[in-house]
């Protein structure tokens, strides 16, 4: 491999600042990116974002990666080398694969008629807290074909450290609108002729929704301990999934994931 930069102690000033850079971006969350893992690292590169840094291990992991991403990108990137120990410094996992790449925050979305206009499902996440179930939610709307996921203000942010990684890389794949006002947001769903379904455990069981095949689909998860807001619950129709009742509830990533699954069902079978 050519073009490497090699560093080899921690007063190399090339490590100093990186381990600055990730240090204090992760105290002002700002629009710095820490990337790190073969699946999101060449998602985030598909989607064309740019690496500042792209650092890997000198180990037989870090090293297969490397080769891998430079042959895919070969114009691109100069990668950094480090000694494993090193490299552990910066990594964000204790089981790294070996790479992780800096970059800045891929634009958002601003608008909710931008996305809506395009057509196509929506899963809209209210105030939800979690980072690994945001993640996980984000992954499943491109699994079953959501065009676009909206976060509502308070929610947990999808570039979040977790949230990135339980993604899996979606979230360079799918458009996403984040700090929305849910007030703003409806009615734009009704001007684009949007159905609209919360998951609620009262609602009606998803295998007896009727979706329309002339309408897109929004559906709307609430938080994790409170549920949905009440102006979701007076302007959705409310959705559950079927349970024997053996079990009081479910995770909102595992009823999410149902019920984007079943929505999607519906929607092939129309």
């Amino acid at each position: 491999m050519e073009n490497i930069v090699r560093v080899k102690s921690s007063q190399d000033e090339l490590f100093r600042r990186i381990r600055n850079l990730i240090r204090n971006s992760s105290k002002r969350r700002d629009d710095l990116l820490l990337i790190e893992g073969r699946r999101q690292l060449l998602a985030a590169l598909d989607s064309g974002l740019e690496a500042e840094y792209l650092i890997f291990a000198h180990n037989a992991n870090g090293e297969d990666l490397i080769r891998e991403i430079l042959g895919k990108y070969p114009q691109k990137l100069q990668p950094i080398g480090m000694k494993p120990s090193l490299f552990a410094e910066l990594a964000a996992t204790r089981n790294s694969q070996g790479i992780i790449m800096l970059a800045k925050m891929p634009p958002l979305e601003s608008e909710p008629a931008i996305i809506l206009a395009a057509g196509g499902p929506i899963l809209i996440l209210e105030n939800i807290q979690d980072p690994g179930n945001t993640g996980t939610l984000i992954r499943t709307a491109a699994a079953f074909g959501f065009a676009a996921v909206i976060i509502t203000e308070g929610g947990c942010q999808p570039f979040n450290d977790k949230a990135l990684r339980a993604s899996m890389g979606a979230a360079f794949r799918l458009p996403l609108l984040t700090d929305c006002c849910l007030t703003d947001i409806i009615p734009v769903l009704k001007d684009y002729n949007y159905q609209l379904f919360a998951a609620d455990m009262q609602g009606l069981s998803v295998d007896e929704v009727d979706v329309s095949e002339h309408k897109n689909i929004a559906l709307l998860l609430g938080n994790e301990g409170a549920g949905i807001s009440d102006l979701a619950r007076a302007s959705f129709r409310l959705i559950s999934v079927p349970m024997t009742g053996a079990v009081e509830s479910l995770n909102v990533a595992m009823a999410g994931t149902i019920l984007c699954w079943e929505l999607f069902r519906h929607r092939k079978r129309s």
